[in-house]
């Protein structure tokens, strides 16, 4: 249809009325073939050489005519055919805005579903209107027939909900500020009635047994302001003094005298309300002086923690214990001392104890393994990029007893049997002087804790005369051989840089085997002086 309406704008002042209608462009395409396939075969239509005849009507050409021919051709082949193609881009892009439009938004669809709470069925005719909206959009862009009955209907529903939101807009506006505010109060207040009520009568029961309790306790107030305390409180304090306190100072005594802290004990200082009063004191002092005048720091340590001991030891419950720290200012004995205690009290109870002192860790070892207790390794430390707080389920190496030691670097031995075949000897090399200074340090660690540490306290800096006599033991033996295996373990620890002039071998599995129980011999051997 724009094609023939183009062409006959075109052809408007021919003098041959109906050029470029339907019937106009077969009778063209027919001379066309006729003139390609029959009278001018394989030359373009149409011929206007000055020998070539009208294939429509066979007569000779003259200049008007094969400039109207010629005129005709250009015009169905590239005017003509332009517009039918603008025609059907705009036809196309009409149908891709049709395509485009939203018929169902979320916004319309939330107002659908706030129009439901008042008028479900004005809100139900609006979605089936929106379906209706829906189709005959593409039916549009489709270029099929319209279904005139859905876009009446769909008009009458869009009708409908102007005049709802006519209706709606009328009745606000009429509503004053102050009468909704009323109106809004009034009802708040019949919402907050209604809700007290609910809430009363579900608690109802508790409402009647808290009256109830209420004249209990009357009753018990005003016995209680009939009856003379003094007599009670009397008769209690003497209970209390004859059955459980005098259980409690000779705890007391007992745990001071283990922990060494000499003529200390419970005083008595009297009752109030049924109450006794304990404090420590020197027993059969002069002068009544503040204990923390007369006792050490380690000692004032001492003496908490033998308070602490004697409620422990009073205790039936067997609950956990927790301590933080308990020794510090503590001297080596004294520390020795806590830690026998506390292996004590963990044979019927956990005993936890969080502390930075490594030397206390050692006594605490020994003290379960004379206890016969069990004895759990827990650490708390911080990474290398400074998390802290990182538990582990063992101690650190620098807290670890000689023993636990020599434990380990057997099982690191097992390890590096499996792992030999297949190494680098570079990697021999790093495993062998990794264990071999581990090695060095438990040696370090023996000369310590079996030889300098009980002589020399570094922590109190105190000196256990009576032990001096744990060096005059010491065979000259004995100093050869640590000279000798600890020179050993130092060639083939990573201290130094290893000569280049010395083809350095690292040892072999036989080697670390006989080096770790020649230590493990020796350390057995010099233990036996201090006994």
């Amino acid at each position: 249809a724009s094609a023939t309406i183009a062409a006959q704008r075109s052809f408007e002042n021919e003098p041959v009325p109906g050029a470029g209608s339907d019937t106009w462009r077969v009778l063209w395409e027919a001379a066309r073939n006729f003139s390609e396939q029959e009278a001018f075969a394989g030359e373009r239509f149409p011929v206007v050489t000055p020998d070539a005849k009208c294939v429509l009507c066979h007569q000779e050409l003259d200049g008007e005519a094969r400039s109207r021919l010629e005129r005709f051709e250009a015009s169905v082949r590239e005017e003509t055919e332009q517009r039918a193609a603008a025609a059907e881009r705009e036809a196309a892009a009409a149908s891709m805005r049709v395509h485009a439009v939203r018929i169902d938004p979320p916004d319309v669809l939330a107002a659908a579903g706030l129009l439901e709470a008042d008028e479900p069925e004005l809100a139900r005719d609006s979605l089936t209107a929106l379906e209706a909206y829906g189709s005959l959009a593409e039916e549009v862009a489709g270029g099929m027939n319209v279904d005139e009955t859905a876009i009446t209907r769909a008009a009458e529903v869009t009708a409908a909900l102007r005049n709802k939101a006519l209706e709606l807009q009328a009745t606000a506006t009429s509503v004053s500020g102050d009468q909704f505010q009323q109106e809004l109060a009034t009802i708040n207040a019949e919402l907050t009635t209604l809700e007290d009520r609910l809430q009363l009568g579900t608690a109802r029961d508790v409402i009647h047994r808290e009256v109830l309790r209420l004249r209990q306790k009357a009753q018990i107030e005003k016995a209680r302001g009939q009856t003379h305390t003094h007599a009670i409180t009397k008769k209690s304090t003497d209970l209390t003094r004859s059955f459980v306190t005098r259980r409690m100072q000779d705890q007391f005594e007992n745990e001071s005298r283990r922990l060494r802290l000499r003529r200390l004990v419970l005083e008595d200082r009297g009752g109030q309300k049924g109450r006794l009063r304990n404090k420590p004191a020197f027993k059969g002092a002069v002068q009544d002086a503040p204990l923390d005048r007369v006792l050490s720091e380690g000692e004032q340590r001492a003496l908490g923690l033998a308070g602490f001991f004697t409620d422990v030891a009073l205790d039936d419950s067997r609950s956990a214990l927790v301590l933080d720290d308990p020794v510090s200012s503590f001297d080596h004995t004294h520390r020795a001392l806590a830690a026998s205690r506390l292996a004590e009290f963990a044979s019927d109870r956990q005993v936890v104890v969080f502390t930075h002192d490594i030397a206390f860790v050692a006594e605490l070892y020994q003290a379960a393994i004379q206890a016969e207790t069990s004895f759990v390794e827990r650490s708390v430390e911080v990474r290398g990029d400074g998390t802290p707080g990182v538990c582990r389920e063992s101690h650190p190496w620098k807290a670890k007893s000689v023993t636990t030691r020599f434990n380990e670097l057997e099982r690191d031995l097992a390890r590096l049997v499996k792992t030999l075949e297949g190494s680098t000897q570079e990697e021999w090399v790093r495993e062998t002087a990794d264990w071999a200074g581990k090695l060095s340090e438990t040696w370090e660690r023996i000369i310590r804790a079996a030889i300098t540490s009980p002589l020399f306290d570094p922590g109190t800096q105190q000196v256990a005369p009576r032990r001096f006599r744990l060096l005059v033991s010491i065979e000259p033996s004995d100093n050869t051989e640590f000279q000798e295996s600890y020179t050993r373990i130092s060639r083939w620890a990573r201290r130094h840089d290893k000569s280049p002039e010395i083809n350095y071998v690292p040892p072999g599995i036989d080697e670390l085997q006989n080096e770790l129980q020649h230590v493990r011999q020796w350390f057995d051997r010099v233990k036996r002086y201090s006994r």
